[in-house]
């Protein structure tokens, strides 16, 4: 319908100025015109859409659906393979005719997409993606991204990303990252990144080293397996809990008494340990084992003062047999008739 509109395969509709031009796939639906052939929309995919016309000034071609149960809305946007689906200006433009199941909503989303099965929502959001099942969701996210199964929600959120499987919410979240398997939630948290299976949580938190955890504004955890918890906290070294930093320190409150051997001690635990006497403990396999370290220290420290004491006494008859030698010596001298 329309000057030069062209649907002549089966059940095929064309509406417009050089809507549908080339041809149609069967049940395609092409709406939109445009001054020359390729301005006007094309539905060349079988049981495909596309819905948007263009002027014909630069980049602004008709909208166009190729693959096979393809819907491209908007003008010069492309839905080039099986499945795919692209609404907006520009959306899902440059990808490969391999490419099927990708989804993009928005102005120059999903362009330069290579893989199957991604999804960008958003202003040019999931641009240049080089892998599967991707998905991005806000303006800008999704950006530059080599890899499967990452996760990009927010302004910007997951650019330029390398490695499967990572995860990114919040404006800034997860930017310039190289690894797999990593989390950041919340305002710039988890950028610029070198490892994987790393959590940060919380704005500006940064957890840089394998399965390293930083939970809280700020908080830093920069060796592995490492854990910052609260605002400003720092863990520096592998294998460490840390509740602050040189500059910010934190009492953990409500700890209950220690149980087992590798249990934290409480302070009530401690101090009945350290009290003098026989202070009554826990009964638990835990106190137990303190109880026999203090035990065994106070045993060593009875030894020591018991040697000590010997060497005392022995240290005072040494003393003695001095002083008894020195009166005879006297006496001697005093006896020794005068040979003047």
């Amino acid at each position: 319908m329309g000057r030069s509109a062209g649907a002549i395969a089966a059940g095929a509709t064309s509406v417009g100025t050089f809507a549908g031009f080339n041809g149609a796939g069967v049940y395609a639906t092409a709406i939109g015109a445009g001054p020359t052939g390729f301005n006007g929309a094309r539905a060349h995919g079988n049981y495909s859409i596309a819905i948007g016309g263009g002027d014909g000034a630069g980049e602004t071609a008709g909208s166009w659906a190729p693959g096979v149960l393809s819907i491209a809305i908007g003008s010069a946007s492309i839905a080039t393979g099986v499945r795919t689906v692209a609404v907006g200006p520009f959306a899902g433009t440059n990808a490969g005719a391999g490419n099927h199941r990708n989804s993009s909503f928005g102005s120059e989303a999903g362009r330069f997409v290579t893989g199957a099965g991604n999804i960008a929502a958003g202003l040019a959001a999931g641009h240049t993606v080089d892998g599967d099942l991707n998905s991005a969701l806000g303006n800008t996210a999704g950006q530059l991204v080599t890899g499967n199964n990452n996760t990009a929600g927010g302004v910007l959120a997951g650019v330029t990303v390398s490695g499967d499987s990572n995860a990114a919410y919040g404006d800034n979240a997860g930017r310039d990252v190289n690894g797999s398997g990593n989390v950041a939630i919340g305002l710039r948290a988890g950028r610029n990144i070198n490892a994987s299976y790393t959590v940060a949580v919380g704005t500006a938190a940064r957890a840089t080293a394998h399965n390293a955890v930083a939970i809280g504004r700020g908080a830093s955890a920069t060796n592995p397996r490492a854990v910052a918890l609260g605002y400003g906290s720092v863990a520096t070294m592998a294998d460490t809990v840390s509740v602050g930093s040189n500059a910010l320190r934190r009492r953990i409150v409500n700890v209950a008494a220690g149980i087992k051997p590798t249990d934290a001690v409480n302070l009530a635990q401690a101090q009945a340990l350290l009290s003098a006497g026989t202070a009554s403990l826990p009964s638990t396999g835990g106190a137990d084992s303190a109880k026999r370290l203090i035990d065994g220290i106070r045993q060593e420290l009875s030894d020591l003062r018991a040697l000590v004491q010997r060497q005392q006494a022995l240290l005072a008859r040494q003393q003695d047999e001095i002083a008894e030698l020195k009166g005879r010596k006297a006496a001697a001298a005093h006896a020794a008739p005068d040979t003047n």
